[in-house]
């Protein structure tokens, strides 16, 4: 951070929607009185008003070069639509400035789009889940599994032929969309259907969207195997699956691989829990590989990435990006080197093996003698599920299956 020693008292402003009306009293002075203002072409056009020189620029560190080349600016004013603190670049120019005596900031807020458009279909909006699809990625099929209503700021018209799309895929038929397009111009348009009339929409304009699912929703830890396609592919059991997934500690943005993903229930359960994170299904068999594309589909997980290949060879030629948290499910003999490619990858990262037959199970225990892994930690499942014979229930136990985790910070 270059500025020189002189005192800059840099007012950061919210212009709510675009109009001069709609701006606080204190947003308006601050322009007024700024000895230039920063922002957006178009946040630009909407301060015409406003006499006091302009400058098309808009990020923080651009920004900050500028005034360390002009030192006759001391009141700059940055002007971003809506809020400062809503998807807007203000968190930067407080992170550039944090250790800077010389320099003061002051948030003024403003309108935000939320809630324009809430006010404009005569809604609430303490209920909708906020998000965001412009200039970034947002998996909102799974958060249509936590939340009834979403509100999301997107680019353009693209984004919502996009979302019908991946709504269909995922059986969201019946979400209903609303879209706002240039909210607050005299141009403003409000539209609403459902995924297969939004399919084709191609107006043209800034937009944002309100997605709302009115059917029930269940957030379910430990899926029943029924639940899954299957196949002839091999799938680890519900009770070893909920104690595996238990014991890799994800958070809300972990990176899983879920290597040898058989049908892709481990992989599932992951996405499912994660907010922001994303799970790589690794799997070499061509009828597992769509198994588990199909059980994605059904489960509604857009977060779960299928990669069709042998680990650890995939693992290293496909730019994935680092894993925090590593499930083997299967490892075709190939458990050391796989370790240490995951390990080369991230020191830190989180893993847990499913071992069922003596020769894994010899093969982990070898592992964590040569490498001397001091945290690894081994439990043995067995679950037995009762069956009826000739009016009794007898308990019929599945196979065993050894359970290691070892790395990644502790609960």
């Amino acid at each position: 951070m270059m500025i020189s020693m002189r005192q800059l008292q840099i007012t950061l402003v919210g212009i709510g929607m675009g109009a001069r009306e709609q701006m606080t009293q204190e947003a308006q002075d601050a322009c007024s009185q700024a000895d230039i203002l920063f922002g957006a072409g178009r946040i630009l056009q909407a301060l015409e008003w406003c006499q006091v020189p302009k400058e098309n620029i808009y990020e923080a560190d651009k920004i900050n070069d500028y005034l360390d080349e002009h030192k006759q600016y001391c009141r700059p004013v940055v002007a971003f639509s809506g809020d400062t603190g809503f998807y807007s670049g203000a968190r930067r120019f407080a992170q550039l400035y944090e250790n800077t005596p010389e320099v003061t900031l002051t948030f003024l807020p403003g309108i935000t789009t939320v809630q324009a458009f809430a006010a404009k279909l005569h809604t609430t909006w303490q209920d909708i889940h906020l998000s965001s699809i412009h200039g970034r990625r947002e998996n909102l099929i799974n958060e249509l599994r936590y939340n009834s209503r979403i509100f999301c700021l997107a680019s353009q018209s693209s984004d919502i032929c996009r979302i019908s799309k991946l709504l269909l895929e995922y059986g969201y038929e019946k979400v209903k969309i609303t879209v706002a397009q240039n909210l607050s111009y005299p141009d403003e348009r409000i539209t609403q259907g459902y995924p297969n009339q939004m399919i084709d929409y191609e107006e043209k304009g800034l937009c944002a969207f309100l997605l709302e699912n009115e059917e029930e929703r269940q957030v379910t830890y430990g899926l029943p195997d029924d639940y899954f396609i299957r196949g002839k592919v091999p799938m680890t059991k519900e009770e070893v699956r909920a104690v595996s997934v238990a014991k890799l500690h994800l958070t809300p943005e972990s990176v899983v691989y879920d290597i040898g993903a058989g049908t892709g229930s481990v992989s599932v359960e992951c996405a499912i829990h994660l907010k922001t994170g994303e799970v790589y299904a690794i799997e070499r068999k061509e009828e597992a590989v769509e198994l588990i594309r199909q059980n994605a589909r059904k489960a509604g997980t857009d977060n779960l990435h299928v990669i069709s290949g042998t680990a650890p060879q995939i693992l290293t030629g496909n730019e994935l990006p680092t894993p925090t948290h590593v499930f083997i499910g299967g490892s075709g003999r190939n458990l050391e080197s796989i370790l240490n490619t995951v390990y080369k990858m991230n020191p830190d990262v989180r893993i847990v093996i499913n071992a069922v037959t003596l020769e894994t199970q010899n093969e982990l225990l070898t592992y964590v003698r040569k490498y001397e892994i001091m945290d690894a930690e081994i439990v043995t499942i067995q679950a037995s599920r009762s069956e009826l014979i000739a009016g009794y229930h007898m308990m019929k136990g599945e196979n065993p299956v050894m359970i290691c985790s070892m790395g990644g910070s502790s609960c």
